[in-house]
């Protein structure tokens, strides 16, 4: 999967030896405060979409959140957490 941004473009593998690795086993370093990678999107759910047909389990989401973005979070292979948001039409300042 890419991600376009103003730079090079980014690879996302799913890797199968994370198949057996339970979303539990992420999210509890995840709630401890160990850091995330965050990319901002357009379409959060397009983003699922992708993800899904690549295998890629996810931790949370989508959902809506109080702080005016929809997101997504997964941990890649290496066990990094990645969240995937988009601004919500409603969030202040928002275009």
């Amino acid at each position: 999967m890419t991600f376009p941004h103003a730079g090079p473009d980014r690879f996302l593998e799913h890797d199968s030896a994370h198949q057996d690795s339970s979303a539990g086993e992420v999210l509890g370093p995840a709630q401890k405060g160990v850091g995330q990678f965050a990319i901002i999107v357009e379409d959060v759910d397009a983003v699922r979409g992708e993800l899904d047909e690549q295998g890629v389990r996810m931790i949370s989401g989508p959902a809506n959140r109080l702080w005016g973005m929809r997101t997504i979070t997964f941990a890649d292979p290496g066990g990094y957490i990645w969240e995937i948001a988009q601004e919500l039409p409603s969030a202040p300042g928002s275009s």
